[in-house]
């Protein structure tokens, strides 16, 4: 018996989209599935020559390096978003205090209320 009749196609399958769907390390598949990791190599290595536009669709999924880029991106935006509604409202309410302080200057009535309490 050859070397290479000692795991099925079909395991030989099974370990790689494994691999390549979980982004799981090798060093924890090895542990699961009972392969060396020298073996996996060689599998993931022959499988990548020898189809690489595959490899390229399981790589392209969502990995959860790519979820979290994503979701950075996504809080990026929300951020610079929030950002310039900020500066927005801070212009605002700088446009009212200005429409206060020159109302108080033209009529000559107090607009805003006394810091102090009455007693």
């Amino acid at each position: 018996m050859k070397k290479s009749d000692v795991y099925s196609d079909s395991f030989r399958l099974e370990v790689l989209s494994a691999y390549f769907d979980t982004q799981e390390s090798l060093y924890s598949l090895s542990s699961k599935t009972g392969v060396s990791r020298s073996t996996l190599w060689r599998w993931i290595h022959t499988f990548e020559t020898s189809n690489p536009e595959m490899v390229a669709c399981m790589k392209k999924k969502d990995s959860p390096q790519n979820d979290q880029s994503n979701e950075i991106a996504a809080l990026k935006r929300e951020n610079a978003r929030l950002q310039q509604e900020l500066k927005h409202e801070q212009l605002r309410s700088h446009a009212y205090d200005t429409m206060i302080d020159i109302a108080e200057e033209m009529f000559n009535i107090p607009i805003r209320k006394k810091s102090g309490t009455k007693q």
